[in-house]
């Protein structure tokens, strides 16, 4: 009986020791490599990639757990490992041949960051899931609200180049925009490079090799058509929360302190300009009202002699100017200042 027993500790030690090496392998593997670059790490508990890193204890425990306690069940540990491996065969799930396709390259090429972010997005589309995108901690990658709509950049700093990548709830349409930035002092220009948009999974270039395709883009309106002549070439980026963000992440262009004193002026100018906005607006009776980050100017409901003339003028490009504002910085200076403040504090 004895003899049974340690034949049974044996065994599930030898089943533990293949756990542990087979970990080990998923650990230094491609697939995991790639995955990584997505935030997510492997979890040796359940053998999952979750967004928490597994620290050196969590480790340790496993391997304890593995080799020293569950050995001691005997047969019984023996016949727990059978059962699972059983249960995952006869549950195991058809999959489709173009998710075998996307699993099959994560697990075998070293990818880049943003090829990781593109195969993420086609297997999230392929399976009907929301994509998992990146922690909200990651220094490439900003959010831009745009309403029920998906909108981020993401950033290659080393090449100085961002993807512009947007699409709607139901994934109807997903828009893909190349830019390539440069920074000289506290301005940031940029240029197109790609643009196109895939629907329904047929791809259709507008932009390609910093080249505007009109031939291939003749169901374009003309107003369309001269964005995307306008873009091409370099140009300004105004102050947005893509500027902020971009010169906050090339220390080596404008350091750290210079950065975060030209940041600061900028939040002082937006603030005293949406002050005195709300002053002027406060003399003839109106008021400033905020909505997801936006301005205007309004007057109270109910308010008699509604004098909107006055209002118009206050918002005219002469009279903001006046304040140290362009008409765009005060419509948006809620979600600039929010954006400012954001980058500011995580420093």
């Amino acid at each position: 009986m004895v003899s049974l027993y340690l034949a049974g500790i044996l065994v599930a030690f030898l089943i533990g020791v293949y756990r542990l090496l087979y970990l080990l392998v998923i650990v230094r593997s491609v697939r995991a490599a790639n995955v990584r670059l997505m935030g997510f790490y492997l979890n040796p508990w359940d053998g999952s990639f979750v967004r928490k890193r597994s620290s050196w204890r969590v480790w340790l425990g496993f391997v304890l757990q593995t080799l020293c306690i569950e050995p001691l069940l005997s047969w019984i540990n023996v016949c727990w490992a059978a059962w699972r491996v059983f249960s995952a065969l006869i549950n195991k799930a058809v999959v489709p041949e173009n998710v075998k396709q996307i699993q099959y390259k994560i697990a075998n090429v070293r990818l880049s960051k943003e090829a990781m972010r593109e195969l993420s997005d086609e297997l999230a589309l392929a399976l009907g899931t929301t994509p998992v995108g990146l922690g909200d901690d990651d220094p490439d990658t900003l959010e831009i609200p745009s309403g029920d709509w998906s909108v981020e950049a993401r950033f290659d700093r080393s090449r100085k180049q961002y993807r512009l990548h947007s699409h709607p709830p139901d994934y109807a349409s997903i828009f893909d925009s190349d830019y390539e930035y440069r920074i000289e002092g506290a301005r940031v220009f940029e240029r197109l490079l790609n643009d196109g948009v895939k629907n329904f999974g047929k791809i259709e270039e507008h932009v390609k090799d910093n080249v505007v395709l009109e031939s291939a883009t003749r169901v374009l309106d003309d107003e369309l058509l001269s964005r995307y002549r306008r873009e091409v070439e370099w140009h300004e980026v105004p102050s947005s929360a893509l500027k902020y963000f971009v010169l906050s992440r090339h220390p080596e262009v404008l350091p750290r302190l210079e950065c975060r004193r030209f940041l600061r002026q900028e939040l002082e100018r937006l603030r005293f300009g949406v002050a005195e906005q709300r002053r002027k607006a406060a003399g003839i009776g109106a008021e400033l009202h905020e909505e997801d980050g936006v301005y205007d100017l309004r007057f109270p409901e109910g308010a008699g002699n509604a004098d909107w003339s006055s209002v118009r003028k206050l918002v005219t490009a002469e009279s903001l100017a006046g304040v140290g504002l362009t008409p765009a910085e005060f419509r948006n200076a809620g979600s600039l200042m929010a954006s400012l403040d954001r980058i500011l504090g995580s420093e």
